[in-house]
């Protein structure tokens, strides 16, 4: 039965990679529909799938874990105010368009690679800390659908960073049992990168 849920999951997963590679991966409405449609989509697996193995923490919270990886809300919630701060000129319905579309991403990518990936795995007994590092590379190879814009340094770079930035969301998905936490810090990161795209080079 673990194994199957298991391989439900990698399943779910490997179906909304396909589907996103189709889409448009920017902050445009296009986009935004593609991972509203995509969290809604592994909502509805999980809870006709999974739910009854794997739990996703849609009621728990650990409060001493929040505390403690308190400086990631912190980090990108300053430099989305310095980046806002900075701009020449703010296009308020792009702006709303980049925070659904980072919440439609937060939603769906969390859902696919913490709740139910990491689930799954901890659910056919891996160890916790080898359900980590795989889902991480998962994540992480989940990444590479973009890569063909980028130079081998700037490929290294990009997969380490999003390497190690999933091992901390799993790690912190799995220390607080809380999924709202981790699709809020993933909110908050990606709607950063959005912003530092669009403005950071008005400063240059």
């Amino acid at each position: 039965m673990k194994t199957k849920i298991l391989l439900y999951a990698l399943s779910i997963m490997m179906i909304c990679n396909i589907l996103l590679l189709i889409s448009v991966h920017s902050y445009n409405i296009r986009s935004f529909i593609a991972m509203l449609v995509l969290s809604i989509v592994a909502f509805i697996a999980w809870k006709f799938l999974l739910q009854k193995n794997v739990s996703i923490g849609l009621k728990t919270t650990h409060h001493k874990i929040i505390l403690q990886t308190s400086l990631l809300l912190f980090v990108p919630l300053l430099a989305i105010m310095y980046l806002l701060f900075i701009a020449k000129d703010i296009n308020y319905g792009l702006l709303s368009l980049m925070f659904l579309t980072s919440l439609a991403t937060g939603i769906y990518e969390e859902l696919i690679f913490r709740g139910i990936t990491l689930g799954s795995l901890i659910q056919a007994n891996i160890e916790p800390k080898k359900a980590i590092f795989i889902s991480a590379i998962l994540f992480s190879l989940f990444h590479m659908f973009d890569i063909a814009a980028y130079s081998n340094i700037q490929i290294a770079f990009k997969l380490l960073n999003t390497f190690i930035m999933s091992v901390l969301f799993a790690y912190i998905y799995y220390s607080s049992n809380n999924i709202f936490y981790v699709i809020t810090l993933h909110t908050l990161w990606d709607m950063e990168s959005f912003l530092d795209n669009q403005y950071a080079s008005d400063t240059l």
